[in-house]
């Protein structure tokens, strides 16, 4: 059922509001998953629902143990069935989040219990060809701390070579390109039902709390560059066809920023 304007206004920032303050756990938890199902079925308001998931993995994550599994086929049902641009933008760095906030092995268990290979595909045919859709400062940084810490701490992803050089390529070109503007959403990501003014602001950036203070973003690609080479100098084959393809210069700048250090 789509949600009024005036209803989906309040019911999301509400939501996100308590979870931020209260400890909740069973039925409540139920209710939340519920406003969050509701929210990420809507190609208009598939954003809030990332958001409230957003705020119960940063601020009551073990609440949510007994159902990540149900959210991550939540979130890939609709991936396959009904995606739009902004959708798999929300997923991409939803997914970042995760391995941010919680750990990437974690992540890669519940994948797998959903079906065996699943982070090595969504990595193929999501994440790497998606990434540079991504923009915002804060939402770079996500991507950036959470494929970083999936390229470093995943044994069974090191494994695959060609996959992780693929992986490595693709966020080394995120960090060195600049990023196109976001693309307005389509039409049947507007609930054509709101007025014009609240459509732009609806749409417009919102100002989140860093969930990776810790990690300054002007130290972002020298961090990658040491953890990235480390992992490689434990690989005597890690020199692949995705990385002897890059560009000469990309390369020659990862390698100075890695000097610099």
């Amino acid at each position: 059922e789509v949600f009024s304007g005036d209803y989906e206004k309040l019911e999301a920032p509400l939501s996100r509001a308590y979870l931020k303050k209260a400890a909740i756990s069973g039925d409540q938890v139920k209710g939340v998953l519920g406003v969050f199902q509701k929210l990420i079925s809507s190609k208009a308001h598939d954003h809030q629902g990332f958001f409230i998931l957003n705020t119960l993995v940063e601020h009551i994550p073990d609440a949510l143990n007994e159902h990540y599994g149900t959210v991550w086929q939540l979130l890939l049902t609709r991936l396959q069935s009904s995606n739009t641009p902004k959708y798999t933008r929300s997923f991409v760095v939803f997914l970042c989040f995760f391995a941010c906030k919680q750990t990437p092995q974690k992540l890669v268990d519940i994948l797998e219990k959903l079906q065996p290979g699943m982070l090595g595909m969504l990595i193929q045919q999501v994440v790497v060809p998606k990434l540079s859709t991504v923009e915002g400062g804060l939402e770079e940084k996500v991507c950036t701390v959470g494929l970083t810490r999936v390229l470093c701490e995943v044994p069974a992803l090191s494994q695959n070579q060609a996959l992780w050089a693929q992986l490595l390529t693709a966020l080394l070109t995120y960090l060195e390109v600049e990023h196109p503007e976001q693309p307005a959403p389509s039409a049947d990501e507007v609930d054509m039902t709101y007025s014009a003014a609240y459509a732009a602001l609806h749409y417009a950036r919102r100002p989140e709390e860093d969930p990776v203070p810790e990690i300054l973003l002007q130290q972002l690609l020298p961090k990658v560059s040491l953890e990235v080479l480390e992992v490689q100098d434990k690989q005597d084959h890690l020199v692949t066809q995705e990385l002897a393809a890059a560009e000469p210069e990309q390369l020659d700048n990862f390698k100075d920023q890695v000097e610099t250090v």
